[in-house]
């Protein structure tokens, strides 16, 4: 007689960058007998055979397929409790056929605001020559993740969350314990602090991605989630390819802030 795996809850929080993503998946880290994987489907993207996003000095690493991936989130997990996936719509590309069946899904969301004048500034420092021209436009990915959610919405018949980051770190008890009811997960309050740590092989991710230790730095010597600044700045002051993705990304970020889980 055929035996069925055993069922666990699975979530894969989808985002965009710099939206405070790592902080969440430390958050989740912080739950017993999770298995987390750390964007994998970025990892087909940038460093896979099939990579969409073409890294001329560094070689396709093996088993980072988009079909890789997929297998991967769906496999047999017989030590675990449950499954946390963090990634980005961006790196999918429309290539929905692989997405993870038997899966909830979340969208954390940032004021672009925020999240584009982050990303500036980290590109901007002097750690990314390929990028000294500015980001590319896929970077951004705010379209990508709203796409993503009507496909699963309209499409899959699925109903996704979608969390702002700024809730999270005014409200990290409240708004972490409501993600973990929707996607299954038992809220603890061990999920609201977490060590400090200089590097990020200690987290154990799955592969090694481009500096990681630059862009993961601070979410590395955090200890917790922080409250954001009242105000988003003026970003009058930063170059005009940087304004024009804020202005292009704001319509699909407020149309999901508009479905948030409210605080």
């Amino acid at each position: 007689m055929d035996v069925k795996p055993r069922t666990i809850p699975r979530s894969i929080v989808w985002t965009c960058l710099r939206c405070r993503s790592t902080a969440f998946e430390r958050s989740i880290r912080g739950l017993s007998g999770i298995r987390v994987f750390h964007e994998h489907y970025l990892g087909a993207c940038y460093h896979g055979e099939e990579r969409l996003q073409f890294l001329e000095d560094i070689p396709p690493m093996p088993n980072l397929k988009y079909s890789d991936v997929k297998r991967t989130l769906e496999g047999e997990l017989a030590d675990y409790t449950g499954v946390f996936a963090k990634d980005f719509a961006f790196a999918l590309r429309d290539r929905y056929e692989y997405l993870p069946d038997g899966f909830h899904h979340a969208f954390l969301i940032r004021n672009p605001k925020d999240s584009l004048s982050s990303l500036y500034r980290l590109i901007s420092g002097g750690d990314f020559p390929r990028y000294a021209e500015g980001f590319p436009p896929e970077m951004v990915g705010f379209k990508e993740i709203s796409e993503l959610y009507e496909y699963l919405k309209n499409v899959k018949k699925i109903d996704p969350i979608v969390i702002d980051a700024d809730d999270i770190a005014n409200h990290p008890s409240s708004m972490m314990k409501k993600y973990c009811d929707s996607a299954g997960f038992t809220y603890t309050d061990d999920m609201l602090h977490w060590e400090s740590l200089s590097n990020y092989k200690s987290l154990n991710f799955d592969y090694e991605g481009l500096k990681w230790d630059i862009w993961y730095r601070k979410a590395l010597s955090s200890t917790g989630f922080t409250k954001p600044p009242g105000d988003s700045g003026d970003i009058q002051s930063l170059p005009d390819y940087v304004q024009v993705a804020i202005h292009d990304a704001m319509p699909y970020y407020e149309k999901l802030y508009k479905l948030r889980v409210q605080p």
